[in-house]
């Protein structure tokens, strides 16, 4: 927060300071044209970090999905049945063309 306020009064300082240098008399603003500026650089910095944490917890949950598949078709290697199963609604359903692991006497799980 003190980051933020201190970063708010350079910015202030910095833009009236350039703006009393480069503008022609009439149109010199004072801090209460650039009291904006502050709150407008800590929203975007908050936005930008939501993004990123946005981004960062998208990246984690591709990671996890990636990891439960290969953990899926690893057990199923080790089981024997081949490509991995299909998932509908909660409910494992074995490969179209054989029962469960390959066993046509058990047609579900």
């Amino acid at each position: 927060m003190t980051v933020v306020v201190i970063g708010g009064v350079i910015v202030v300082a910095a833009g009236t300071w350039t703006n009393h240098l480069t503008a022609a008399p009439e149109y010199r603003g004072g801090s209460d044209v650039l009291a904006p500026l502050p709150l407008a650089w800590a929203l975007g910095n908050a936005a930008r970090t939501h993004h990123v944490n946005l981004a960062a917890a998208a990246r984690r949950a591709d990671a996890m999905s990636r990891e439960r598949e290969l953990r899926e078709q690893q057990a199923a290697s080790r089981r024997g049945c081949g490509p991995p199963e299909r998932r509908t609604s909660g409910r494992v359903l074995p490969h179209p063309a054989r029962g469960a692991c390959g066993d046509p006497a058990r047609p579900w799980r």
